[in-house]
């Protein structure tokens, strides 16, 4: 997968995503990067992706899932 000027590998995984202490869901599937490239750079611990599609990448988009789990109304989010 593409970031910009970098790239990543990885595989699958899942993990419980807590939105507040009370408002959690289990079994959330993600793609954890194995191998980067190109983003030396960066000043994050990671990327979450946010992206209206799976780009390509066959993964599970977070909001689709957030949303069929109950924690959002709709797949909507801002900075």
């Amino acid at each position: 997968m593409t970031y910009g000027t970098g790239a990543m590998m990885g595989f699958k995984a899942d993990d419980t995503v807590c939105l507040t202490p009370d408002r959690c869901a289990t079994n959330i599937r993600f793609l954890l990067a194995s191998q980067t490239t190109g983003l030396s750079g960066l000043k994050a611990d990671g990327i979450l992706g946010l992206s209206p599609s799976d780009q390509g990448s066959g993964a599970d988009m977070l909001l689709d899932e957030l949303q069929q789990k109950g924690l959002l109304q709709s797949r909507i989010f801002s900075f």
